[in-house]
């Protein structure tokens, strides 16, 4: 439909409906009324805009209590041509509903802009009423159509192709979002946001009063026009179903408004108990069928980014309680211009894997600027530049020459970017005042001097990667780095072969005419239009390219244009690492590894400096592809089937001198504009090529890019790395009891964890503001109700994960909601929002405590326990009104997943609970260290928390630190032996020793020490070692292969030291299943403190058992640690136990128990069970 072609003195209606509306409706109001379970009934909201629903309607619009409709024209009127301006010329706008036509036409007409504007409307009889108010030949700029059809029939009508000709702005004026509950007003206007083009726009109406009187009054006006409008529509539905379903005697309309969700609501009410269609509607019940969402600034913004809309403009009225915003698709990142810096600080990087995703980057303006102003305000820079260079100890200023070298080498890099950009276009233009090369002369002069690809055997060798020098204010001896080149270290290479030279268009054309194969690098274009062109079969073998007639199909693309595939055919080959990962499978080979390819440059220039080429047809290594061609009879794939790759990642050592200069020598080059265009390799077969020798190509390895130790993203440009080290980083849950993949999660970007506490700082605003504490708790309430009804799924999951027995899994998931559930009860004493300060009363002074939620919480939780330890934490920053991130451990990733869909299905408003996953220790430092997180929880190993104290360390930060122990038991003399016994064994060994309050240490006084060990025999020989999900089995695999070798090693350094293994036969212990990481629970006597068994956290099952002369030495061996989380002693002198405790230096000290305590003997008094809490961490 042409727009332009419209008659002026009529509208043209066009029906674009796809469905049977009527049919759809019958379906929905059956589907309303008998949900299913736990879904609310309801009645379509469509119900209410029959015709006489939309002449109702209208009517309301003009009655006094209705402030929309004032506020909508004010708003028009005084910002008129600040919309209009932002609006292209020539745009079509489509409005979704009939009720706005006059006034911003009028605007339009009044500046002058042409447009067409569309009216869509569910109803014909609304839309004709409509335009034959409009006096058609008052328009002159503005054309008017109309759209008969639904919001989803206008998706389709905006596909098409022929309706999407010209810039499209699409208007939903009136607040008509708030008719959908907050996500559903997101994924409404998502469908649009996803059609909309860098040109294209939306204008979007939102409804931003929450005074509740003013709403109320508005839906219940006193002429009680808005109730005849309810009560039409069941009128209508009566009509849709076909005969009188709903007595209007039998029904009331119930509306009131909901200030903690910011909505108005109406539904229908029986009168009396009813049956409609078998259904039956007991008296009171409602049947929801309007909600009217009102919009704050939180939740505005929250709806942009939820349905991917960036805002660009936003407008409002005197009252601010009607806004009108103009939005633009995200992908286009279009918004008003503020400066310069706003819009050229940091330029636009898509997601090399999904180019639909972008890296941050500055604004993008409407408009931008003029060239002559953009070219002005580069001289100036660089005229500032050039001043910086003249003052005075620059040489020793870090901050500016690291700005300085930054600059000049992203801008470089930038240059780069830009010709591959240009060169894709078919209208680029040469360089000026450079001429055409001669390529045809150029390929001639290489094929003279072409030289046989050769194979060169590079040595193993151990060299230096990266530089020295970390980011301080020191300037660094010899360069500044990018952080991915830091900190310097060395690793060693096996040997292995290269060819001498990188792989031609030629023979990737080879290759492509062997395999029948019609795709082509990026780097190639078509000479002609036929994309089923045929391909000859016959290749010549010993050839190093394709035949001529199939060359002659493709050109390379340049600078100068396209250049002909026959003189381009000796030039390295541009492509995608798969295309090349590819070839070089074909011809037998590989590409090689980063390491692989520093040790051909630093062999390269060995051979330089001996002058000498070193090659050799014998291969002694791994033959590798980032030089190679053609096939070779000895590669290595050939010779050693089977045989693992050069791994990609080699062990870091300390750095070596022997390394390659940091600057090079780029005489001969094909670098820095010497030509524009790659240039011919073939003569160079005969010599190894170094690093910048490739012809004027980029070399790809087979690395990808990751953080190596010691890796710190740098503080100047944080991102730099960060966007593409982990932007895909895939965390992998191996099950212990397996060692199978189980769980495959993404982790998080750079970019992820600056948004992540910019949203959870706004969620917290609302959520704190908007709650009492008593919302709160039911919230928390509804969302243990429903992990508790999954907790036998909870169960396996985490069976699965982390390894531990199902028979207990259960108890941890259950224990863990308990907790929560007498966290919630005690929380009204706890979170009392005033208390008096105790002290004297002074007179005209009050002192008293108010209590406020700190803000965001960042959750950091282990995966032995991690319901336990995260509900630790998080149920309490939930009931105090705060928002929290968590971080689960990769071990465990499903539990934050579990928490976030409990609290989401309770009511918790969004982004309070967010989680991420991620692998790197950088980027979890990241969030650590940002200023909109306000405390820090963390449960780990002591390195993981020191690492987070340093992280938080350059700021004022609450921080929470739950780390590892060594922690010991006493068994004294008077004990009774088996039970105490039974006790330590279970302190010890349960959950395969993997807590951190396990029993690691046992010492035991002389007296009892032999029949103590007896008694743990006996226990250990009744444990049943084996599969985590048979419900027999106590002890099941530990976490992870690693963490196997260290209990092993821990186990083997203290037998070879003079400890003995006293663990008794169990045929559980000798054959456990055989693909887990099973550690038999093992019993060492004779144990003293030169073992790392008793130095060091074991976290397995292995009880070390050492004997001890009296209590004295017993508490000093116990504190001989630098662990002191939790301690026990074991006695039926309780009065000495408490003594005793006083001097062990432990967190927690417990008497006669393990953390958590076990059945009791009969024989034993449980008023001997105690605990100390001495207050030490």
């Amino acid at each position: 439909m042409s727009p332009l072609a419209l008659s002026p003195k009529t509208v043209d209606i066009v029906n674009i409906f796809q469905n049977d509306v009527e049919f759809s409706l019958v379906n929905e109001i059956h589907k309303g009324i008998s949900p299913p379970a736990g879904v609310r009934k309801s009645m379509p909201t469509m119900l209410l805009y029959d015709a006489n629903g939309l002449k109702l309607f209208e009517k309301i619009t003009y009655v006094k209590e209705y402030y929309l409709t004032n506020a909508e024209i004010e708003v028009l009127e005084t910002n008129s041509r600040r919309i209009v301006e932002r609006i292209p010329d020539n745009a079509q706008l489509l409005e979704l509903g009939s009720g706005c036509v006059i006034l911003p036409n009028q605007i339009f007409e009044r500046v002058g802009k042409r447009v067409d504007y569309y009216a869509l409307d569910l109803s014909l009889s609304e839309l004709q009423r409509t335009f034959a108010e409009v006096s058609i030949d008052d328009y002159t700029h503005v054309g008017l159509h109309g759209l008969h059809g639904t919001y989803d029939d206008a998706v389709t009508w905006l596909n098409s192709p022929e309706n999407r000709k010209r810039p499209t702005v699409i208007m939903s004026m009136g607040s008509s979002l708030g008719n959908f509950d907050r996500p559903g007003a997101a994924k409404f206007l998502s469908q649009y946001a996803s059609l909309l083009g860098p040109s294209d726009m939306m204008i979007i109406g939102l409804d931003g009063c929450k005074d509740p009187g003013k709403v109320y009054r508005a839906y219940n006006d006193s002429e009680g026009v808005t109730r005849q409008f309810y009560e039409n529509g069941l009128v209508h539905a009566n009509v849709v179903l076909g005969y009188e379903a709903f007595k209007p005697d039998e029904w009331e309309v119930v509306t009131d408004y909901d200030a903690v969700e910011g909505r108005h609501w109406a539904a229908y009410s029986p009168r009396r108990d009813v049956t409609i269609n078998g259904v039956l509607l007991k008296k009171g019940e409602k049947l929801f069928f309007e909600e009217a969402y009102k919009y704050g600034p939180e939740e505005r913004d929250q709806l942009w980014r939820d349905a991917k809309l960036l805002q660009s403009t936003e407008v409002g009225n005197g009252s601010d309680d009607y806004h009108i915003h103009l939005t633009r698709a995200l992908r286009g990142k279009l918004t008003e211009p503020k400066s310069y810096k706003l819009i050229f600080e940091r330029g636009i990087d898509p997601d090399v894997d999904d180019p639909q995703k972008c890296h941050s980057h500055s604004e993008i303006p409407d408009e931008w600027p003029a060239l002559d102003d953009i070219l002005d305000y580069q001289e100036r820079v660089r005229s500032r530049v050039r001043s910086i260079y003249q003052i005075e100890g620059l040489a020793e200023n870090r901050i500016l020459g690291e700005a300085l070298w930054i600059g000049f080498e992203h801008e470089v890099m930038h240059l780069e970017t830009f010709l591959y950009m240009l060169i894709q276009s078919e209208r680029i233009l040469p360089p000026p005042a450079t001429e055409r090369p001669d390529f045809k002369k150029l390929y001639q002069d290489a094929r003279r001097s072409m030289k046989t690809n050769e194979w060169f055997s590079v040595p193993e060798q151990t060299l230096t990667i990266g530089l020295d020098g970390a980011d301080t204010n020191d300037v660094p001896p010899t360069t500044y780095g990018w952080d991915n080149e830091k900190p310097a270290r060395t690793v060693t290479v096996p040997a292995f072969e290269a060819q001498g030279r990188p792989i031609t268009n030629g023979e990737y054309a080879k290759y492509l005419q062997a395999n029948q194969s019609r795709r082509r690098p990026a780097s190639w274009v078509l000479t002609h239009s036929d994309e089923n062109y045929p391909i000859p079969m016959a290749v010549n073998g010993s050839s190093v390219g394709a035949t001529q007639d199939f060359m002659s199909n493709f050109a390379v693309r340049t600078v100068f244009g396209p250049v002909p595939l026959e003189f381009a055919q000796d030039w390295p080959v541009m492509a995608s690492y798969d295309e090349l990962a590819e070839y070089a499978e074909w011809v037998g080979c590989r590409i090689p590894t980063f390491e692989e390819t520093r040790s051909i440059y630093l062999h390269s220039a060995l051979l330089k400096e001996r002058g000498g080429v070193n090659h050799n047809g014998e291969p002694n290594g791994h033959s590798v592809n980032g030089y190679l061609n053609g096939m070779n009879g000895n590669s290595y794939s050939k010779i050693n089937p089977g045989k693992p790759r050069t791994p990609d990642h080699q062990p870091v050592q300390y750095p070596s001198r022997d390394a390659l200069p940091v600057f090079l020598d780029l005489d001969g080059l094909n670098v820095g504009f010497k030509h524009w265009h790659p240039t011919p390799v073939i003569q160079n077969g005969d010599r190894l090529a170094g690093q910048g020798e490739l012809g004027g190509a980029w070399e790809w390895t087979s690395t990808p890019l990751a953080p190596h130790d010691g890796f710190k993203a740098m503080e100047i440009y944080p991102g730099y790395t960060c966007n593409c080290n982990m932007s895909l980083e895939t965390i992998t849950t191996i099950s212990p009891s397996t060692n199978q993949p189980v769980v495959t999660r993404t982790g998080v970007t750079s970019e992820d964890l600056q948004r992540i506490p910019e949203v959870a700082q706004e969620a917290f605003r609302s959520f704190s503001r908007s709650t009492t504490l008593k919302q709160r708790q039911e919230i928390v309430t509804r969302a243990l109700d429903i992990l508790e009804k999954k907790k036998d799924e909870l169960a396996r999951e985490l069976t699965e994960q982390m390894g531990r027995p199902i028979a207990y899994t259960g108890v941890e998931v259950l224990t863990a909601i308990k907790r929560s559930r007498y966290l919630t009860k005690i929380s009204d004493s706890v979170l009392g929002e005033e208390g008096v300060v105790p002290g004297e009363e002074e007179k005209g002074f009050r002192r008293y405590i108010k209590r406020k939620p700190v803000g965001v919480a960042f959750i950091i939780f282990a995966w032995n326990y991690p319901y336990l330890i995260l509900v630790n934490s998080l149920i309490p920053a939930i009931l105090a009104g705060n928002a929290v991130i968590l971080k689960p451990s990769p071990q465990t990733p499903t539990i934050v997943e579990q928490f976030a869909a409990a609290f989401a299905e309770a009511g918790l408003p969004q982004n309070v609970i967010q989680y991420f996953h991620c692998g790197s220790p950088t980027l979890l430092e990241t969030i650590v260290r940002s200023p909109l997180v306000n405390h820090v929880c963390f449960t780990g190993s002591v390195a993981g928390g020191l690492a987070v104290q340093k992280a938080a360390s350059d700021r004022i930060v609450n921080v929470g630190l739950e780390l590892g122990g060594k922690d010991p038991a006493y068994v004294r003399d008077d004990v009774d032996a088996a039970w105490a016994a039974e006790e330590v064994v279970d302190g010890a060994i349960f959950n395969s020793g993997q807590s951190c309050c396990a029993i690691e240490r046992v010492y035991v006084h002389k007296n009892i020490y032999n029949t103590f060990v007896e008694e743990v025999k006996k226990v250990l020989s009744k444990y049943r070692v084996g599969d985590p999900f048979d419900k027999q089995t106590q002890i099941g695999p530990v976490v992870s292969k690693r963490a196997k070798d260290t209990i092993q090693a821990h186990v083997a350094d203290a037998i070879q030291k003079g400890a003995k293994d006293e663990t008794p036969a169990n045929e559980t212990f000798e054959n456990p299943p055989a693909e887990g990481n099973y550690v038999k629970p093992t019993l060492l006597t004779g144990v003293n403190h030169d073992m790392i068994v008793m130095t060091e956290e074991t976290f397995g099952p292995v009880i070390p058992v050492m004997k001890v002369d009296s209590d004295e030495e017993a508490i000093k061996l116990m504190n001989s640690s630098e662990f002191g989380l939790t301690a026990s002693v074991w006695t039926k002198d309780v009065a000495k136990a408490e003594e005793l405790v006083e001097q062990v230096e432990a967190g927690t000290v417990f008497i006669n128990r393990s953390d958590y305590p076990s059945p009791v003997s009969s024989n034993m008094d449980r008023d001997l069970i105690a605990m100390v809490d001495l207050g030490r961490c």
